[in-house]
């Protein structure tokens, strides 16, 4: 099957699951990983995503980017894996980046 027929078949499975934007982008966000690995879908395995991710954080994508891109990968492996498109969900163990928490700002008394 052709990675359209797999995002074709996720999307209209997802479309009351999910808001019309998230599935816009998770569908997006497969779409790039597909395209970046070109990896036969059953054939994906954790290399290829933690390759995707550090390709990513080369290209100076925030964390908080990068954990979206990601939960999209979970979420659409986990739809193959109910499908039985493939055997084993690559994604179920990548771990999400940690987020730098900013340090509060505080108005100044003269600013109040």
């Amino acid at each position: 099957m052709k990675k359209e027929n797999y995002i074709q078949s996720f999307q209209k499975e997802y479309q009351f699951r999910l808001e019309k934007r998230t599935l816009q982008e998770y569908s997006y966000a497969v779409t790039e990983f597909l395209d970046y690995n070109k990896v036969p879908l059953a054939q994906i395995s954790r290399r290829e995503i933690r390759t995707w991710v550090q390709h990513m954080m080369e290209m100076g994508l925030q964390p908080a980017t990068i954990n979206r891109k990601l939960a999209s990968l979970k979420t659409f492996f986990k739809y193959c894996l109910e499908e039985k498109w493939i055997q084993d969900n690559p994604a179920e163990n990548i771990p999400l980046l940690k987020l730098v928490q900013a340090v509060p700002r505080y108005l100044k008394h003269e600013q109040l």
